[in-house]
């Protein structure tokens, strides 16, 4: 695996020896960057990836990301055993402030849906029906506050079919910054995520709105 600028990979090795089986590498322009961040398997071995990049498009093989030239966005791939893309799907940015950045992802138990948690604020967008905004405000002297995204996917397509974020709406709520790291799937199909909540920043709150 190489690379002349930032790039997400996956690389699959042997159980037995720890020797490679298999690669992908992204591929972009000269001032794209992409980012793996998380991965999951379902029970036939197809691989869930999720990240962000920016800068520019993107690729996985024959899978293709529109370009995301100012903002970092969130993506999220599904490769077969052989690492031969299937999917691709992706947060669009609707605001020039807009950032995702995809960090967890799970898969439930029979292979139906892929659930997916990232940071975001601003707006994100998951297809033409799928939009979630984020309430957080901007504080003196602090940058922008990001917020908890969850999103369920179709396994099969990458289709969405829900997203859910935090919310600023109690008091000090929009002030808060919490920030997500892993997510997973119980067998009852219910998503867990955890992650942190900024301690400096004014508030410390989570809840979902």
């Amino acid at each position: 695996v190489s690379s002349s600028q930032s790039e997400s990979f996956l690389l699959k090795v042997s159980g037995v020896t720890g020797a490679q089986v298999n690669n992908i590498i992204s591929s972009g322009g000269s001032v794209q960057a992409a980012f793996g961040r998380a991965i999951a398997l379902d029970s036939s071995g197809n691989v869930y990836l999720t990240g962000a990049y920016g800068g520019g498009t993107t690729a996985f093989g024959a899978c293709s990301l529109p370009a995301n030239a100012i903002n970092t966005c969130m993506f999220v791939a599904k490769f077969d055993a052989n690492l031969n893309c299937q999917w691709v799907a992706n947060g669009g940015n609707a605001s020039a402030a807009g950032y995702s950045d995809g960090t967890g992802i799970a898969v439930d138990s029979s292979g139906t849906y892929c659930y997916v948690t990232a940071n975001f604020n601003g707006t994100a967008n998951f297809g033409s029906s799928i939009s979630v905004t984020d309430t957080k405000s901007t504080p003196a002297g602090w940058g922008q506050l990001n917020d908890y995204l969850i999103v369920k996917l179709l396994a099969s397509a990458g289709t969405p079919v829900w997203a859910v974020k935090g919310t600023g709406a109690a008091s000090g709520g929009a002030s808060s910054d919490d920030e997500m790291q892993a997510l997973a799937v119980g067998p009852d199909g219910n998503p867990c995520i955890t992650g942190f909540i900024h301690p400096n920043a004014p508030y410390q709150y989570v809840n979902e709105g």
